[in-house]
């Protein structure tokens, strides 16, 4: 619960775990771009909407496998001690961010380094298995034509589709991956709105995790948008935001991230101060400048010298004497 651990205790470790939450953030942000262009990157096409022809090509060059879905693994390991942190901080502050949704920001992304694991075993499996039928890619009789062709690649289509149901760990790998994902995108969203509402993600990080989540669930994956998303996060977990963080950084409370409008306001009223300490700054230099030059140095140091005219303690003032002169007559 929220104050077993001391505030100053707890901004110590988010300081100390702080930088390691944003590196791996923005390594998991990086992981994910790259696994999503690596087959443009070393110059392959896998744009192919055929099974067949993609999983042969994954037998001759398994690289095109075995990097992307290790990247992906690696990636959604650092995304989730990113998630972990913030889930962390978020709960120190909202005590509605109970137990079981801190474990669900874990276990979504670590289920999802599995599923990708089981997945690159299960895709070059079936991949040898598609290489060991020697389908024929084309028609060996130019006279079948067409229809020939196309008799050949609907053969091919449903070999490669009862391989896969027939695999029981491509089958597997894909009920995991499923799970993982659904685990994630829930995650996601928890995280993303308890932490808005804690004040430590502005309003726009908060809408854009929540987004990720959804279209994790709905689509398996939110591509660029989840990579940009972490990189965002890493740079808030570094302390590199644009315009500072919010408050709520600073104290162990929920406090509301404040909006655009309001940091516009707050600078505003912070460069009046600044003006209206350099006027004042000015108006004393002024007045200092005019002292000197209307009282002259003679003044200065008359000001600072001893009245060597004012009488001894005890001596009659001239006034008196005339007042008693006055008195005889």
């Amino acid at each position: 619960m929220p104050g077993v651990v001391q505030p100053d205790e707890q901004l110590e470790w988010e300081r100390r775990a702080g930088r390691t939450a944003g590196i791996a953030a923005i390594v998991a942000g990086a992981l994910l771009l790259l696994q999503l262009f690596y087959p443009a990157i070393v110059g392959a096409t896998l744009d192919s909407a055929r099974e067949f022809e993609r999983y042969t090509r994954f037998n001759d060059d398994p690289d095109l496998i075995y990097v992307p879905y290790l990247m992906q693994a690696i990636a959604y390991v650092a995304a989730a001690v990113a998630l972990w942190y913030l889930a962390k901080a978020t709960f120190a502050r909202r005590e509605q961010m109970g137990r079981p949704m801190q474990v669900m920001a874990v276990a979504g992304p670590i289920a999802n380094a599995v599923a990708a694991v089981l997945l690159m075993i299960a895709v070059l499996g079936v991949a040898g298995k598609v290489d060991d039928l020697n389908l024929p890619d084309g028609v060996t009789n130019a006279a079948a034509g067409l229809p020939g062709l196309g008799a050949n690649y609907v053969v091919a289509e449903d070999a490669v589709r009862d391989l896969q149901t027939d695999d029981a760990l491509f089958t597997t790998a894909a009920y995991v991956d499923l799970t993982a994902n659904l685990a994630l995108g829930f995650g996601l969203v928890l995280v993303a709105l308890n932490a808005m509402r804690a004040g430590l993600l502005s309003r726009f990080l908060g809408i854009l995790g929540i987004i990720v989540g959804v279209l994790t669930v709905l689509f398996r994956g939110a591509g660029i948008i989840e990579a940009f998303w972490l990189i965002a996060l890493g740079a808030l977990f570094l302390d590199r935001w644009p315009n500072g963080r919010g408050p709520a950084w600073g104290e162990v409370e929920a406090i509301p991230w404040p909006s655009a409008v309001e940091q516009r306001a707050a600078a505003e009223r912070e460069d009046d101060d600044v003006v209206d300490e350099d006027e004042y700054a000015d108006e004393v230099g002024e007045d200092e400048d005019e002292y000197v030059e209307d009282g002259s140095a003679e003044d200065l140091e008359a000001d600072e010298e001893p009245d060597l005219a004012e009488e001894p303690a005890g001596q009659a003032h001239p006034g008196s004497k005339k007042r008693k002169k006055k008195k005889r007559r």
